[in-house]
């Protein structure tokens, strides 16, 4: 049998390991928390499952929350320029809807899940020198935790681009908020300033909302330069809020800090790196998901991401039988995930262009339909899901033509 180790514990490595494991894969999971310590942690940016994730996580019988989790139909789009002028606004379904939730129930219940179904977890944090180590015992490592030393053993690949641009976010989990409607994220895109959002979502502590905001880093609601404790950055939060979105506000007028660790900051910097990474013994461990690609967050696509590599990366060791899992076998694995991400740079791109009004004119005549078209606004919705398809579908103006006939 072979032995794999994983390296990390959010949704690519725990996809990853789910799904080794049900192939009869001896497969062991390191990381540096326990599952209460994720669970009752800080917190991460957040995300949305969308459907084709939802439904992969359900193949995996990881869909462990039911009616639990709130169940998102449609999200609601407002840009504006810079002074707050509007240029687009419209909703589109989500189909099939999707699920919103903390990331740390999530992972906890399926580091739990994959130890119940005997899968082996030890934790412990790993450096350069336990990697190397560890290649005598093990066929293949796969690095699934993008920071640090370890991010640090991929280069960059400057031949890729992940789209878009750095963002400072800003999460909170809050309760008390009174929202228009349960079932919908409510997004508002300023141009340069940022863009803000109101989703709902599942806490450790139950049902929440969870609030947004993306800057432009040195821009003028960057608020990553300023010291401040949980409450008052929340309280800092809101103000943004009340001044840049005040119908978003107005549904916060009630709300409060889940906990003290409901809040966070993190500059994010999209970036493509190499999927090979070279230990100072001459051993190479495999990057996958937010190791090699990092995505900006305003778009939700982070999981997607990582729930495509986790399937190709899976499918491809499957399929590899007892192969060598040299760094041949790496490249060419990343070369595959990449035929999809390279979709959610373009949609990234995208999303910036519309607001610089600076993409094909074709593809800003879809936009603008959208207004009074609610078959355009479920298409453009729709394309978070699947940005691969949704480029097709938009890639000429004779499709958008007779989409719009």
């Amino acid at each position: 049998m072979r032995r794999i180790l994983i390296v990390g514990a959010g949704q690519s490595g725990l996809l990853l390991a789910h799904g080794l494991l049900q192939r009869g894969y001896d497969v062991t999971l390191l990381t540096g928390r326990t599952s209460d310590e994720i669970r009752y942690g800080p917190i991460s940016t957040g995300q949305l499952t969308f459907p084709s994730v939802l439904a992969y996580e359900r193949g995996m019988d990881l869909d462990l929350w039911g009616d639990q989790a709130p169940r998102v139909e449609s999200i609601a789009l407002d840009l504006r320029t810079d002074s707050g002028e509007p240029m687009l606004d419209f909703t589109g379904h989500i189909p099939g809807g999707g699920v919103s939730m903390d990331q740390r129930v999530k992972m906890a219940d399926w580091l739990e899940a994959f130890e119940d179904r005997g899968g082996k977890v030890t934790i412990h944090g790993a450096t350069v020198t336990d990697l190397d180590y560890f290649t005598s015992m093990y066929d293949l490592i796969v690095v699934a935790v993008g920071g640090g030393e370890l991010g640090r053993l991929f280069a960059p690949d400057r031949s890729r681009s992940a789209g878009g641009r750095p963002k400072v976010a800003v999460d909170a989990y809050v309760h008390g908020a009174a929202l228009n409607e349960h079932d919908r994220i409510q997004a508002v895109f300023m141009g340069d300033l940022g863009a803000m959002r109101l989703d709902p979502a599942l806490t450790p502590y139950g049902r929440a909302h969870r609030m947004a905001l993306y800057a432009e880093p040195g821009g003028p609601l960057d608020l990553s330069g300023e010291r401040r404790t949980p409450e008052q950055m929340f309280r800092r939060l809101l103000g943004v809020f009340a001044e840049h979105a005040p119908e978003l506000h107005a549904q916060l007028s009630g709300a409060r800090l889940v906990d003290e660790q409901s809040i966070h900051l993190e500059t994010i910097t999209p970036y493509v790196r190499q999927p090979v990474g070279e230990l100072p013994s001459g051993g190479s461990v495999l990057g996958m998901a937010d190791v090699v690609l990092s995505s900006e967050p305003v778009m939700m696509q982070s999981w997607n991401n990582s729930t495509a590599c986790a399937h190709v990366y899976l499918n491809r060791i499957a399929a590899h039988g007892d192969g060598s899992f040299d760094a041949g076998f790496m490249r060419d694995a990343f070369a595959e995930y990449w035929g999809y991400a390279r979709y959610t740079a373009w949609l990234a791109n995208l999303l910036a262009g519309v607001e610089q009004e600076d993409i094909p004119q074709h593809a800003f005549e879809l936009m603008r339909a959208g207004r009074t078209n609610p078959a355009v606004t479920d298409l453009v919705i729709s394309g978070l899901d699947n940005p691969m398809r949704f480029a097709e579908e938009i890639s000429s103006p004779e499709k958008v033509a007779a989409y719009l006939e």
